[in-house]
């Protein structure tokens, strides 16, 4: 059975953020999954290709909604470990966790801007969290000396067996 938020609303009303359940309920907003395409047109033809670049880092918005003095209260230690991500000199990424964040495969974040509070008349509040995804960078292939290389003799790994086949058809051929 899949999980929605009609069979496992607890799931969906917040985030977990490093170990952390935030205060209110959450609403996600743009945790799209993103890719990095460029169109080119095609030389002495017409119509374009399409050259596919891999994945963009994805960017979120959490709208954080605070309902009562509790809520507010419990916003506080919150927004301290959403400092966290950026405190330092180098970003700390934190592992997040919502179903919805999962389906795109989202789950390390840094904050990338804390809104300010929007009060309500009954004593709550709304908060809205721009995150983006952390991905670490990872090295490159090392670019080969030789951009053209010298082709290599292959060897074919089948060669005694179909040596082996080519006999036996050989027999059959010729009784």
């Amino acid at each position: 059975m899949a999980t929605t938020p009609g069979t496992h609303p607890d799931l969906y009303v917040s985030v977990l953020l490093g170990g952390v359940f935030s205060p209110g309920k959450v609403t996600l907003s743009g945790h799209d999954r993103p890719e990095r395409w460029e169109t080119q047109a095609a030389k002495g033809q017409t119509g374009y290709t399409s050259v596919h670049h891999g994945d963009d880092v994805r960017e979120f918005v959490a709208t954080f909604f605070l309902a009562d003095l509790e809520d507010v209260a419990g916003w506080d230690d919150f927004q301290k470990i959403l400092e966290s991500t950026v405190s330092g000199p180098k970003p700390k990424a934190l592992p997040c966790y919502h179903p919805d964040l999962v389906r795109n495969r989202i789950g390390d974040v840094v904050v990338k801007k804390i809104g300010g509070f929007v009060h309500d008349a009954l004593g709550g509040a709304t908060v809205a969290v721009t995150f983006l995804e952390y991905r670490p960078p990872k090295p490159k292939a090392a670019a080969k000396a030789n951009a053209s290389p010298k082709p290599v003799a292959k060897t074919d790994p089948n060669a005694v067996a179909k040596a082996e086949l080519q006999g036996l058809l050989d027999q059959v051929q010729n009784p």
